[in-house]
């Protein structure tokens, strides 16, 4: 993501607002993906990515 700053993705909001995105997907593919191994996939998405979807969305707007 930093890569993507120093490119000047932070420069304007909708260049910024994907890069916000792909650093969650990559943070929250991360965390999903560990939670599958313990849990199983379909437990996985719904402790580890659900009840994360709002806040994300909301903190991605805000920070653009």
């Amino acid at each position: 993501m930093g890569k993507l700053a120093e490119r000047g993705w932070d420069r304007r909001v909708l260049p910024c607002i994907v890069a916000i995105t792909v650093g969650h997907i990559l943070i929250l593919a991360c965390g999903v993906t560990w939670l599958a191994v313990s849990l199983g996939g379909a437990k996985a998405i719904a402790v580890g990515l659900m009840p994360f979807i709002f806040a994300t969305v909301i903190k991605t707007i805000l920070a653009g």
